[in-house]
């Protein structure tokens, strides 16, 4: 043949294989698009991986790209997806398949905390010009991502513009309730109250609905529209009865009754929620609403009882604490002061108490005792007032009643010497020789702490007799402290202890010049021993538990950390009440924790954990005390509290602590021969984790089922673990074991992949030789 007639036939043979690549490049393309649009997004992904492979020129490969992108995001796999969607954009596609990869791009960058890239990403879309399929989305992400970045107007804007532009589109109740965290944000209660209402009416998704009429009502109420809050709260409770928030919305729909001042609603609504959620956290302020909604509706008796139920129920309560008074002085007027006697005993020895509500306890309890006869205990009562009460305003009056007890019990001495005291207010009184001391404690009881000091100063130029020295010096330098001159008052607070060590005043002294030292004197190791003075002197004391915690920050201030843990223990062992900052909690409770010291830092954790139930790092905390526990041995309460730190409600990704507690719990049921459990628990944390705790529970997940046969189920969590995280020590491991699993399953043809895989990535691996031989013996 020649030349020419083998050009010719050359060319001719070309000619009849084009169609044929064609062919070959529409069947793979269309077959990928089939597997897509039937939801088998894992299959589809390996046959668009296959016709890029094979055809990365062909005419599809913008769209196959873009459609490798939607399959391996409905599968989860968000970082291949990102790269598949940014490939698509490369590939310069038509305008359409443009805009929806550009979108999933921003949207995934958006999930993964990428902000800068995803607001490049998505910002063009928001041009009126872009798709109306695809534009309500990426307004939606927008106002998300400028609100997480704190550009509020912006967020505003965008969310706004879904709202009015596409008000048809099935993300509006998304975008009404994102909106409503915008307003919420910039205090804009009522505004935001109202795109929630709004979200919860449009939404389909009865968690989202039930949330927004939650937050509905709450910003109602921080916006003083109490009515339209109760409204909220109602439709909360009678739509959503099985919702998590029904127990937040009926302590809400008491408040806004209370708040409307419709008493008798607001105590209905209370007896309702004390029904339904009796062992609430906010029982005790559900009883306390209750009590004084029927007090202002006029239900005395109703009142009382609920007043005595609240301290029966909640006896260390601050709300029990915070009406010892009220119920005292209410049982008194009822005619009852033997009932009455009780609690104001305790109103008046709190040291929680206000100082008025204390003072004013003390002296209902010296009129009820003078009435009953017995003046020397009324004496005592009403000198508590006015020497451990000078802010009550009943403080002067009581100094009166002192002397009046005093000389009705036939003790004229302390008669004259309370009623010479009483002569700073009545300079015509028998006993006025005393005035200037008097009247300096006058000035002083009555807040005229200038001119109460140069009295004391007058006082103690002229000599006076101890007794009235020890007292002006104290008296001196309360003032001088309550005047803010703190140097002063540490120098009288000084002298008084040099010169009377005895005195009843010298603990509350020493505390005072701790405090100073410790402050403004800048002298930690000085603090330290005055504070320590100060427990020595009262280690039982009112101002035990104060002089405690300021030994213990001076001894941590020096460096002494081992005595500030002692110290700070100390105050949590023998002072239940006092309360330590979260941080000091923490500290202290990490460092017994670090040590080893099971019971002590579990009792710090346990007690943080009861004295603020919803502190920002109660996660965490709940965590360490469910280690603890379980270090100790005690695994029922290790179980509970890992589920107290597993609980993630709100918005946001689940923290580390929540992560790790649900695997922690799902290895204490597996030690407990729980399988079934474990193994739900596993999944769980599989499912809902991204990070390593997911990783771990599917790992484990996929030896349970290895050990149960079931080796197909295996191998896919196997390679899950390996495909979502990056870690030397998990992700080889889940290739061996998937390969070893896609083996006993008989799948040998699937174990290959795995064992490739292992032994490109990790050459040097501790399995690598061992997937080098079942390489070399598969078929």
């Amino acid at each position: 043949m020649t030349a020419r007639g083998i050009l010719c036939l050359s060319f001719l043979l070309l000619l009849l294989a084009a169609p044929a690549d064609t062919a070959q490049e529409d069947d793979q393309f269309n077959f990928a698009n089939g597997l897509l649009g039937r939801g088998l997004h894992e299959e589809a992904a390996q046959e668009y991986r296959a016709y890029l492979q094979e055809f990365p020129n062909g005419r599809h490969a913008a769209l196959a790209q873009y459609r490798l992108g939607e399959a391996l995001f409905a599968t989860g796999n968000e970082e291949e997806a990102l790269r598949a969607f940014q490939a698509a954009i490369a590939a310069q596609p038509e305008r359409d398949t443009r805009e929806r990869a550009q979108m999933r791009q921003g949207e995934i960058q958006f999930r993964r905390g990428m902000l800068a890239d995803a607001l490049y990403a998505l910002e063009p879309l928001a041009d009126p010009q872009t798709s109306a399929a695809i534009r309500p989305r990426a307004l939606y992400f927008l106002g998300r991502l400028y609100h997480s970045r704190g550009r509020a107007a912006d967020a505003r804007d965008a969310l706004e513009t879904l709202v009015q532009d596409y008000p048809e589109d099935r993300l509006i109740p998304y975008g009404r309730y994102h909106l409503g965290l915008v307003h919420a944000g910039e205090d804009r209660f009522e505004e935001a109250a109202g795109e929630f209402r709004v979200a919860a009416a449009l939404s389909e998704d009865e968690v989202l609905a039930a949330q927004c009429r939650l937050q509905a009502g709450e910003l109602y109420g921080k916006a003083g529209r109490h009515e339209l809050a109760a409204e909220s709260f109602e439709r909360v409770l009678t739509d959503f009865p099985g919702s998590p928030h029904v127990e937040r919305a009926a302590l809400g729909l008491a408040l806004a009754r209370h708040h409307q001042r419709r008493h008798g609603d607001a105590a209905r609504a209370a007896r309702e929620f004390l029904a339904n959620h009796g062992e609430s956290s906010h029982a005790a302020d559900v009883r306390l609403l209750l009590a004084r909604s029927l007090e202002e509706d006029g239900a005395r008796a109703a009142a009382i009882a609920a007043y005595q139920e609240l301290h029966e129920r909640h006896p260390d309560s601050e709300q029990a604490r915070g009406v010892r008074y009220r119920l005292g002085w209410m049982l008194y007027q009822d005619g009852d002061p033997d009932a009455a006697i009780p609690h104001l005993e305790a109103a008046a020895e709190d040291p929680a108490a206000g100082e008025n509500e204390a003072g004013e306890a003390a002296f209902l309890l010296g009129l009820i005792l003078a009435e009953a006869g017995e003046y020397d205990e009324a004496a005592r009562r009403f000198l508590a007032v006015a020497d451990g009460h000078g802010g009550s305003e009943f403080a002067g009056e009581a100094l009166f009643k002192a002397g009046e007890s005093q000389a009705m019990a036939g003790r004229e001495a302390a008669a004259a010497e309370t009623f010479a005291r009483f002569a700073e207010a009545h300079p015509d009184h028998a006993l006025a020789g005393q005035a200037r001391l008097r009247a300096a404690e006058t000035e002083f009881l009555g807040g005229g702490f200038e001119a109460a000091a140069a009295h004391y100063e007058e006082v103690l130029a002229a000599n006076p007799d101890a007794d009235v020295e020890e007292e002006a010096l104290y008296r001196l330098a309360a003032a001088r402290h309550n005047l803010g001159d703190a140097t002063a008052s540490a120098r009288r607070f000084e002298e008084l202890v040099d010169r009377y060590p005895g005195s009843p005043h010298a603990a509350e002294a020493w505390l005072r010049i701790g405090d100073y030292r410790l402050g403004d004197g800048d002298d930690s190791a000085g603090a330290a021993a005055a504070y320590q003075a100060a427990v020595d002197l009262a280690p039982g004391g009112r101002q035990a538990a104060r002089a405690l915690q300021g030994l213990g920050q001076a001894q941590y201030d020096s460096g002494d950390l081992e005595a500030a843990s002692e110290t700070l223990l100390r105050v949590i062992r023998e002072h239940p009440n006092a309360e330590l900052t979260e941080q000091t909690y923490a500290w202290l409770g990490q460092r017994l924790h670090n040590a080893e010291r099971w019971e002590d830092a579990a009792l710090v954790f346990q007690t943080l954990l009861d004295r603020d139930p919803v502190f920002t790092d109660r996660r965490r905390i709940a965590y360490l005390l469910a280690e603890t526990q379980e270090a100790m041995g005690e695994t029922t309460g290790a179980l509970e509290r890992y589920e107290d730190a597993a609980a993630g409600d709100g918005p946001g990704e689940p923290d580390a602590a929540v992560g790790d507690s649900r695997l922690r719990i799902a290895r204490l049921l597996e030690e407990d021969g729980d399988a079934a459990e474990a193994k739900a628990r596993y999944l769980e944390v599989a499912q809902s984790d991204t990070g390593e705790a997911g990783a771990r529970a599917r790992f484990r997940l996929g030896e349970l089922q290895a050990a149960d046969g079931d080796y197909e189920e295996a191998a896919r969590n196997f390679m899950r673990v390996a495909i979502l995280i990056a870690h030397d020590e998990l992700t080889p491991e889940a290739l061996w074991r998937a390969g070893q699993s896609y083996e006993e399953a008989g799948l040998p043809e699937r174990a290959r992949a795995p064992y490739e895989e292992l032994v490109r990535d990790f050459p040097d691996g501790e399995r690598t030789d061992m997937a080098r031989e079942r390489l070399d013996a598969l078929p």
